[in-house]
């Protein structure tokens, strides 16, 4: 090996062989200077081909889009494709290493991507199932408090956990276990401030009382309390996305013995009665 290919693999992308999905969400001139950052840092660019707009997915490791809304989508994550938002690309550079590509991805179903949650004065069998609908709809589950924590979910602020956050100064959320179920009962990700401790709204709040809005248009009436029925998640073109149909045609029993709450047993029942 002489020293121009030892130093090509020594480059940060030199592994990633990448395409880029263009859309509204990614102008050009963007898609550009990404190309530009992937290039001078050793990757390889394959252009998207035909009059189609085709990616040969055999010969690329990573997609960059801001959107999984665009034809192919299914089909790579299906190959076993890395499809990540462009965040992904700088986030990578700033750490020096190839960041995680399941916290950037960019399908609205892995609302909880970006996230490392961590439990703690959680009973057990609650801590199970917050860990499976973590890992399921796109985020990180950690055992013990780290920097890369974001959120700890927790009953109150007397556990260590909770404590060592405050004494170290950690920039994460500590919120009740009432966030987690009802951004899994309507499958997007709430406004932590109504379930932040040591003082959360929700547990000032009548039961028929709105929790006050988030600024973002895409949660307007996610908080309700009394939701007639779960939101869909839409994509670019205003059609529906989500789809919780694995269970179409199954009889689902819980066991008594998963020691599940009562609330989020009941988000988990609406979730399998609504397949």
């Amino acid at each position: 090996m002489d020293a121009e290919e030892a130093t090509a693999q020594s480059l940060l992308f030199s592994q990633v062989h990448f395409a880029i999905v263009q859309s509204q969400s990614l102008a050009s001139s963007d898609a550009e200077a990404l190309t530009r950052l992937l290039l001078d840092n050793g990757a390889k660019e394959h252009t998207v081909a035909g009059p189609n707009g085709r990616i040969a997915l055999t010969k690329i490791t990573h997609i960059i889009s801001a959107t999984s809304d665009f034809v192919q989508y299914d089909d790579a994550t299906d190959a076993l494709k890395s499809v990540v938002r462009p965040e992904w690309v700088s986030a990578s550079v700033a750490k020096g290493r190839l960041a995680n590509p399941r916290s950037y991805s960019p399908d609205p179903r892995l609302f909880f991507s970006g996230l490392v949650l961590c439990c703690a004065d959680i009973p057990e069998g609650d801590k199970d199932a917050i860990m499976g609908g973590v890992l399921a709809t796109g985020g990180l589950y950690s055992s013990s408090v780290t920097k890369l924590v974001t959120h700890i979910v927790a009953l109150s602020m007397d556990h260590e956990k909770c404590q060592t956050v405050l004494k170290k100064g950690l920039k994460c959320k500590i919120v009740l276990p009432h966030w987690f179920d009802d951004c899994l009962r309507i499958g997007k990700r709430l406004d932590e401030n109504p379930y932040t401790l040591p003082n959360p709204d929700v547990t000032h709040l009548k039961p028929r009382d709105p929790i006050q809005e988030t600024r973002r248009i895409d949660m307007q009436g996610a908080s309700s309390t009394q939701p007639s029925e779960l939101p869909k998640v839409l994509n670019s073109n205003g059609v529906a996305t989500r789809r919780v149909d694995v269970l179409n045609g199954k009889k689902v029993m819980l066991a008594n013995d998963l020691s599940i709450g009562s609330h989020l047993r009941g988000t988990i029942e609406e979730l399998i009665n609504s397949s």
